[in-house]
């Protein structure tokens, strides 16, 4: 009996520290994320060794999710998939999501798998997702399998195989899914030349598989000649009935006799983003709480007590939200460490808060390393975070009425004689004219703000950069910003320097040695910090609720439930 005791205690104290820490009710040990929700994992038919490793992927994410594993084959689809959804019935889901695990919706097991889902009524509302070649996901991973193979890229030719095509039609369609995705992927490695080859299903017409395979092995000898070595990547779920019995084999086998010609064999199974693009799927069309939506504080970042004191700032928030650090100008091995913290604290979708003066500033960097991007200028050498998470970013405090206030604070506690004092607003600027001179507009705004709550008092509120990163402007700056102070020095005035930062000073007292002046320092420590940080954080929840929204509600209806 005391024993007996003993374990309820011990269950209840396990019960209120998993609710003090804010754990989702749903990712409780054993329990499944809104079991509500089924979903109906789609895979082409590979043989035993290849579907066993479809069945691993599949095994983990049902830990998690309502899920139940079909395969399309090449006769037998409509039966398989009547399996699966029976298991899916069984666990009393109120609506189904098919996730196609294929790389080309053009796949010929694909479309057959497709027209079987719309044949019958299933007695559920049924929707389907997107297949991999929409994710950046698998974008990872196929730089995962060229890093492993390239050592100098620009002497290089790189030949992407892929499968499935049950017609010249679907043939086309394939390689046109799988060019574009090289393309994007290119851009991290600039190869000499690429190429996407597509290799039939079994049950197309024997002519074209044979033709296909010859052409293959016919154009990576021809691309010898191209580069200095042809890196050959089996980019695809072909079959593998055993290590020996597998379509790399063959092809490996019908290439031994050609020189220069570097793989590895590897496709797209076994890696870790596979099953991260199912739950990356799957949570885009779950429904959200606020338990399951992380946050990733991003300030810039300095030494310990700069970083301390927007921590402490901040503390208060801890208690309200998911938060974990990422102190840097969007680090992406400094954001995936934050990134993975949440995840493992439940975190199915992930706010980046970029705690900046401007709402542009690592914008476009944090959105690639976030995989919502494409198009970063960085040309793709940047690392992108592989997760299952949703993601927004938000940030900049731009003009906000909140910093405004504040720094009429710093200038106020700083003022013994309004009236003789003129108050320098002070940004960090910029390198482009163009974004410094938005730099300077927001703080034209903050001054007329300061100016219509009680900053009229002042002699006058003027403004500058002194755009600090940059030798050559910033000598030209700091040199018309010393002149602004000597000038309110005179006739007994004082000039009070209040810097538009996040925290902190910034080096104004290298930059002014000699000069009198009164220096106020940034936004944070203030309780408006903490209130404009909090507004941040809502409005990312409102993004990601609507991101949530807008994919449900896209999705392709294949089959809706009779009344």
């Amino acid at each position: 009996m005391k024993q007996i005791k003993k374990m309820t205690v011990l269950s209840l104290v396990a019960i209120l520290l998993s609710l003090s820490f804010g754990l989702p009710q749903s990712h409780a040990k054993g329990q499944l994320i809104h079991p509500e929700v089924g979903f109906l994992i789609v895979a082409p038919d590979r043989g035993f060794l290849g579907n066993e490793e479809v069945r691993d992927v599949v095994a983990d994410f049902s830990k998690e999710y309502a899920a139940a594993l079909t395969f399309a084959t090449t006769d037998l689809t409509l039966e398989n998939l009547s399996v699966g959804m029976d298991d899916l019935k069984a666990k009393e889901v109120k609506q189904i999501w098919v996730l196609p695990l294929f790389i080309s919706p053009a796949n010929a097991l694909y479309q057959k798998a497709i027209g079987a889902l719309k044949e019958k009524d299933w007695g559920l509302p049924l929707k389907i997702g997107d297949t991999m070649n929409k994710s950046y996901l698998t974008e990872e991973l196929l730089k995962d399998r060229i890093k492993a193979l390239s050592t100098s890229p620009s002497k290089e030719v790189m030949v992407l195989i892929a499968h499935g095509a049950g017609d010249e039609e679907s043939a086309k369609a394939i390689r046109e899914d799988l060019e574009a995705l090289v393309k994007t992927v290119n851009k991290s490695f600039h190869f000499r030349e690429t190429e996407v080859l597509v290799l039939y299903n079994r049950d197309a017409e024997e002519d074209l598989r044979d033709a296909a395979f010859d052409n293959m092995v016919e154009r990576i000898a021809l691309n010898r000649s191209k580069g200095d070595s042809v890196l050959v990547v089996p980019f695809n779920l072909g079959m593998k009935m055993t290590h020996m019995m597998a379509q790399w084999n063959w092809i490996k086998g019908s290439l031994s006799k050609y020189d220069k010609i570097v793989s590895n064999g590897l496709g797209i199974l076994p890696h870790k983003n596979v099953g991260y693009w199912l739950r990356n799927e799957a949570n885009q069309r779950l429904p959200l709480s606020d338990d399951d939506i992380g946050v990733v504080l991003m300030p810039h970042g300095s030494s310990y007590n700069w970083n301390e004191t927007m921590r402490k700032n901040l503390k208060p928030l801890l208690d309200r939200h998911m938060i974990e650090y990422a102190f840097s100008m969007a680090d992406p091995k400094v954001m995936e460490r934050a990134v993975k913290k949440l995840e493992k604290r439940g975190a199915r979708a992930i706010i980046v808060v970029r705690i900046f003066s401007l709402a542009a500033s690592f914008k476009e960097k944090t959105e690639y390393i976030l995989g919502l991007n494409p198009q970063y200028r960085s040309g793709g050498r940047t690392m992108r975070i592989s997760s299952p998470a949703v993601f927004t970013t938000i940030g900049g405090t731009e003009r906000d009425s909140l910093l405004a206030q504040v720094m009429l604070e710093r200038a106020m506690a700083l003022s013994q004689n309004p009236g003789q004092e003129t108050v320098i607003l002070l940004g960090h600027g910029t390198d482009s004219e163009e974004r410094n001179q938005h730099w300077l507009d927001n703080l034209a705004a903050l001054a007329d703000e300061m100016k219509k709550n009680g900053g009229n008092q002042f002699r006058n509120i003027q403004y500058d950069t002194w755009r600090e990163d940059w030798a050559d402007k910033r000598e030209e700056a700091v040199e018309r910003i010393r002149k602004m102070i000597v000038d309110a020095s005179k006739d007994g005035g004082t000039a009070i320097v209040v810097p538009e930062r996040t925290a902190g000073q910034g080096h104004g007292e290298k930059f002014f040695k000699g000069l009198s002046y009164r220096y106020g320092t940034g936004f944070s420590p203030h309780p408006n910090f903490m209130k404009w940080v909090e507004q941040q954080i809502e409005q990312g929840k409102a993004e990601l609720y609507g991101k949530v929204k807008e994919a449900g509600e896209t999705d392709d209806l294949l089959v809706s439930a009779q009344k």
